[in-house]
């Protein structure tokens, strides 16, 4: 028997390297076919084959490898669609189906990803890009500087930059007047990612696999600000617990660029000086949106009647945005004098507490001098004593109140403001902060999880979303079943998204250890059972009481071959690992409430 080769075309032309793709023209080709080459050609190992119709096949050189050692005749003698190897054409040794030829200078032209290594404002003055064979260039008479082509598709020659310099292994850029390297900030932080080179001899397409998609250049944040207040709030110096930033361009510390790299958070400067962790803790909700609380018995300033200034902003690496003025973004107001009280007593400021909405065992604790079981409180938003909550015990210096079945201590999310308070022998309240009351404690909203059903693989699933509200943005601790601690952490943490990632050798099953679990026909629930965030402890229940953990996957068999060897994910085709999901046909997540693995 003898494959019938197509019609003689025109024989594609391929580099040894700078080629990375050719298509084969014939007829009856189908998935799972085998070919032989003279030379020899490894599928897999020096080329990935990809069958687009049943008279074409792409062939796809991978990295590192050749199409042939020295220029000449790429041959194929062999078919093998599943019945035996057919010959090709045998007289004359084989069908040639590409001519190879040596790499041209400006094919060779490469780049490095160095999104990990170079980070940038939108609009930094110059950026640099690394790699080889820029200079060919040079042997091109009136070609110019090499030219570059990106994703967010900016363009060189003066439009959106200039080359100002270059050699065989770099190649820099000046960024125009009015221009940005990315100009979408709401997409930032992420990567500037060139696409091909072209040194001379036509566009190369760059990239670290057989796709080309380009590499990361550089990671580009986001150009911060802060939007001065039309009429800059007072902070009263000790007794106000908190002042909202507003701007753009924050990043939360821990988000994840694509290329793996985590940020270090938004870092603001203030003036006088107040230092993050120390005197304020700061948390950064969105890029537009922060939120500066000052710490138990630190003051915003040292004296009252000064401005409070954000001198300087920094979000990453690259240090403070050489573009910022100085903003006034509050005044420090003195503090009510508290000894002009008759009765002595005194509250203090304690936004130290977090509480849930609903807690079951934490308490809210007012510190001061000279308080009693009788003192009468004034909250906002309002609590009634005896309907709210109550106090469970006091002593001159500490009242703690216990919330009441079924209450809240607040509807919404946000601080506790203690407003007034009157001492058991009646008289005259005592107004806190001239009227505007001063926090007690900060109340979060109680987490919630979505349910999900979705399959995980007991070891090759990765990651896991965990979807739902309330999730604390400065961390969160997650306790699964069956799952132990030790197998997993926690990567990521979104207002509505917490995303757990398996440590390498672990699996979502109880492993190790002499522990043998076996996985029932179905599946095994993926359950949280409680989450601890800087409020304490929140165990999931049902309305009688008892404890109802919320599943959040199904974990499920690994995948085995016949050989019962772990069916894994590899780079095995043209769009593998480029961060783009190319299957439009599964919505996000892919499973009931929106949870789910990722392999």
């Amino acid at each position: 028997r003898r494959y019938r080769a197509p019609p003689r075309r025109r024989r594609p032309r391929a580099q040894a390297t700078g080629t990375t793709k050719f298509l084969v023209n014939g007829t009856g080709f189908r998935e799972g076919m085998a070919l032989t080459f003279d030379p020899p050609l490894v599928k897999d190992v020096d080329y990935v084959m990809m069958v687009r119709s049943s008279t074409a096949v792409q062939l796809l050189l991978k990295t590192g490898r050749t199409w042939r050692a020295e220029p000449g005749p790429l041959k194929l003698r062999r078919v093998d669609v599943s019945g035996g190897a057919l010959r090709v054409d045998p007289k004359a040794g084989g069908v040639t189906v590409a001519e190879v030829q040596a790499d041209l200078g400006g094919h060779g032209v490469s780049a490095e990803t160095t999104a990990a290594d170079q980070f940038i404002y939108q609009s930094a003055k110059t950026i640099k890009v690394v790699g080889s064979g820029f200079d060919h260039v040079n042997t091109e008479p009136g070609f110019g500087p090499p030219k570059i082509r990106w994703a967010n598709g900016i363009k060189g020659r003066g439009q959106n930059y200039t080359t100002v310099s270059f050699d065989a292994s770099s190649v820099v850029l000046q960024r125009a007047a009015g221009t940005k390297w990315r100009a979408a900030g709401a997409k930032l932080p992420g990567p500037l990612i060139a696409l091909a080179a072209d040194a001379g001899s036509g566009f190369v397409g760059l990239g670290p696999t057989e796709a080309k998609k380009g590499v990361r250049v550089a990671t580009v944040f986001e150009d911060p600000s802060i939007a001065p207040p039309e009429h800059p709030p007072a902070l009263f110096r000790t007794h106000t617990a908190q002042l909202w930033l507003k701007g753009t361009g924050f990043v939360r510390a821990g988000q994840l660029v694509a290329g793996g790299y985590r940020c270090e958070g938004t870092v603001f400067t203030f003036e006088p000086a107040l230092i993050p962790g120390e005197d304020v803790l700061v948390t950064i909700f969105n890029r537009t949106h922060a939120l500066v609380r000052l710490r138990q018995g630190k003051a915003w300033a040292k004296d009252a009647g000064s401005p409070l200034k954000v001198t300087a902003i920094s979000s990453g690496p690259m240090g403070p945005f050489p573009g910022f003025s100085p903003t006034v973004v509050a005044v420090v107001a003195p503090d009510d004098d508290h000894s002009s009280h008759d009765s002595g007593v005194q509250v203090e400021r304690s936004n130290h507490q977090v509480l849930y909405q609903t807690p079951t065992l934490a308490y809210l604790t007012i510190t001061g001098t000279a308080l009693s079981q009788g003192c009468a409180l004034t909250f906002e938003p309002p609590l009634t004593r005896g309907v709210d909550y109550d106090v469970v015990r006091a002593s001159p210096t500490k009242m703690t109140l216990g919330l009441m079945r079924g209450r809240t201590w607040r509807r919404t999310p946000g601080p506790l403001v203690l407003k007034t308070l009157t001492t058991q022998e009646g008289g005259d309240p005592l107004h806190l902060a001239h009227g505007t009351g001063i926090v007690v404690a900060d109340v979060v909203a109680d987490p919630a999880i979505s349910v999900s059903r979705a399959p995980v693989t007991a070891t090759t699933t990765r990651r896991v979303s965990i979807r739902g509200s309330g999730f604390d943005l400065d961390g969160v601790v997650v306790q699964l079943e069956p799952t132990w601690a030790s197998a997993f952490e926690v990567e990521q943490v979104f207002a509505d998204e917490i995303v757990l990632r398996l440590a390498e050798g672990k699996a979502w099953t109880p492993s190790g250890g002499g522990v043998a679990y076996k996985i029932p026909p179905g599946g095994v629930p993926l359950t949280v059972t409680r989450l601890t965030t800087s409020a304490g402890d929140f165990v999931f229940k049902d309305a009688s009481g008892r404890a109802a953990p919320v599943q959040v996957a199904t974990i499920v068999e690994d995948v085995k071959t016949s050989s019962g060897d772990v069916v894994t994910c590899d780079d095995s085709c043209a769009w593998a690992l480029d961060g783009v999901c190319d299957d439009g046909s599964r919505p996000r997540g892919g499973g009931e409430g929106g949870g789910g693995g990722e392999a």
